[in-house]
């Protein structure tokens, strides 16, 4: 949790004059107070301002990057300066120009503002480092800060495994030679001999799962302790906490450690005179363990790699429903694909198909149901093809193979989708319409011709009779015209998609307002990368998909040469939402810091892409 201190404006000393001349002197302010009236009010301090420095992690590693905000709050906050953050030796200052953020309170009934500025920093040597206080200025009145205290830790303290003789934990994986994508089961398991009594553990709230993607595992129970031998010597031995890993990409790739702190304490035999003494009187105590770093080696998928891949790495089955194969014009056409099975259920892509012609193609839908269990990740995963009929007629939905990799095998399986029939139907609708301009039956009028002055009054029934037969004309024409240009739009997804894509990504941000008001950080977290991921895809008229991280990046690379910040703090944006998501314990306490982050940095693409 961040720390702060709340500094006023400095009082003046107490005086050492007699206590009458001290009398008389607060009468003779008394007097100036109430004849200066409202112009004295405006110059004194705001009631209840606080300013304070605060961060995103106390506690951080060589090359980890992480946030310092300056805070100003009060009941009325206005006219507030940007605020310099002075150089500390050991941590480097990524962002030059902070971000600015305001936000809005209401406790006991009163109303209070915040405004902040954000300065993103890197840990460059390890040690105990003290950002210095901060002066921030608002309406020409000084206000200071709390000064800061950040550890960096070294990176070799990422693989420290602290564990003595009677008590330690370990890091137990299924498979230390997975493929790319396939699903590796991890067990945090605790070690303890049997003269220790384990009262109660809490795990870590961050884990550096870097390369992998994450999901901690449903216990159906609480942990159970078993009786094991280790070195000879009677242990007990029980399950904290079970996860399953999917690695993101090939090579040696490494699972950091995992901190848990047991509160334990030793347990006497009874019988045992001399033991009983030695234990007498002694209390519980608290230990902070850590696992050892598991390094795995990770294959990379066979090649070539059959066509109709999407990416599914596990034991799956597919298929296809199209649950209207007789549509009128203008209605939707929905082709819905699903993957059932276990496995990497979260990261199937969308699979490529060929789609029959006569149709416009909107944006694709995804449905995501998973099942978390002892055994592992199962569920599945439904892609929903929208298509809109612009023709009558027969049309087919070709067949199409789909291919997936089984590691038990190791091999690809592939599943036949069948083709479908679909008709597309008229719109009575517009056989009405039709069959009304039919019935204007007009003949042409045969014989000599003459030439006859008309009546004044003649010429305007005839002036009435054809404004009302070309209005009927005329109001068809601009429906026409406002069809055609419907069309043209449609034809043109990736266009509206991206004239929509700061909305899109603002509702997402609504979401996870609403997720973190519930009190759920894993999903606000999601819903935080979300908002960034598909603006950026929908920007870029990218298709629609379930892209990583690396690969928005590299779309955006060339966008954001000439802005290296904003990519970096882009960078940033994605990691720490992927480890908020997908970490052990994720909390809800930089929140607000990494909403108003994630805004900003939608606020500075809107203006890059405009």
């Amino acid at each position: 949790m961040p720390h702060y201190s709340t500094l006023s404006a400095p009082k003046p000393p107490l005086s050492p004059e007699p206590v009458h001349a001290g009398l008389a002197f607060r009468l003779v302010l008394f007097f100036l107070f109430f004849w200066a009236g409202d112009a004295v009010a405006v110059n004194t301090q705001p009631d209840g301002v606080q300013a304070r420095l605060t961060t995103t992690s106390e506690r951080v590693f060589v090359g980890e990057r992480f946030i310092v905000a300056v805070e100003i709050t009060g009941s009325r906050v206005e006219n507030v300066q940007r605020p310099e953050l002075e150089p500390v030796e050991g941590l480097r200052i990524i962002s030059a120009t902070p971000t600015r953020t305001s936000s809005f309170d209401v406790r006991d009934g009163r109303h209070f503002s915040t405004i902040g500025f954000r300065y993103t920093l890197e840990a460059m040597r390890e040690g105990e480092h003290t950002i210095p206080a901060v002066s921030i200025t608002m309406n020409n009145q000084a206000f200071t800060t709390n000064p800061l205290q950040v550890t960096v830790l070294g990176r070799d303290q990422l693989h420290q495994e602290n564990a003595d003789d009677n008590i330690f934990i370990r890091l137990e994986v299924s498979n230390q030679s997975p493929f790319r994508g396939e699903q590796v089961q991890a067990k945090v398991v605790l070690y303890f001999h049997q003269d220790i009594s384990v009262i109660s553990y809490q795990p870590s709230s961050t884990w550096r799962t870097d390369g992998f993607w994450l999901e901690r595992l449903t216990e159906e129970q609480g942990p159970r302790a078993e009786n094991v031998t280790v070195r000879g010597q009677p242990f007990r031995r029980a399950e904290l906490m079970s996860y399953s890993l999917f690695p993101t990409r090939s090579g040696e790739v490494s699972i950091g450690g995992y901190n848990v702190t047991v509160n334990m304490r030793p347990v006497s035999r009874f019988g045992d005179a001399s033991r009983f003494v030695e234990n007498f009187g002694r209390s519980q105590r608290s230990v902070r363990l850590r696992t050892q770093t598991v390094d795995l080696n990770v294959r990379p998928l066979p090649s070539p790699q059959p066509e109709g891949f999407s990416g599914a790495v596990g034991q799956f089955s597919v298929s296809r429903e199209v649950p209207d194969t007789e549509i009128k014009i203008g209605e939707p056409l929905n082709i819905e694909t699903s993957f059932v099975g276990r496995g990497n259920v979260s990261l199937v892509d969308h699979p490529q198909f060929n789609l029959p012609e006569g149709f416009d193609i909107f944006q694709p839908g995804e449905n995501l149901n998973i099942q978390k269990s002892a055994a592992g990740i199962s569920g599945s995963k439904t892609f929903t093809d929208v298509l809109v009929a612009r023709e009558t007629g027969l049309f087919e939905v070709p067949a199409a193979s789909v291919s997936w990799f089984d590691p038990r095998s190791r091999r690809y399986r592939s599943q036949q989708l069948p083709a479908v029939q679909v008709r597309v139907l008229h719109d009575p609708g517009i056989e009405i319409a039709a069959a009304g301009l039919q019935q204007l039956n007009i003949s042409p009028w045969t014989g000599a011709v003459s030439w006859v002055r008309a009546e004044p009054r003649n010429m305007l029934r005839n002036l009435v009779f054809g404004f009302m037969f070309l209005l009927p004309l005329g109001l068809f024409a601009y429906a026409w015209t406002l069809k055609t240009q419907l069309d043209q739009q449609r034809m043109q997804p990736e266009k509206i998609r991206a004239s929509k894509a700061l909305q899109t990504a603002q509702h997402h941000l609504s979401l996870a307002d609403a997720q973190a008001g519930a009190g759920d950080p894993k999903e606000a977290y999601k819903s935080l990368n979300r908002a960034v991921s598909v603006y950026a895809i929908h920007r870029m008229q990218m298709p629609e998909a379930n892209y990583p991280d690396t690969k928005i990046l590299t779309a955006l690379q060339q966008q954001l040469r000439p802005e290296p910040m904003l990519y970096n703090r882009l960078r940033w944006m994605f990691t720490r939402t992927t480890e908020m998501s997908f970490g052990t314990q994720a909390s809800l306490d930089n929140y607000r810091f990494d909403r108003a982050e994630c805004e900003g940095i939608l606020d500075e693409l809107e203006k890059l892409f405009d």
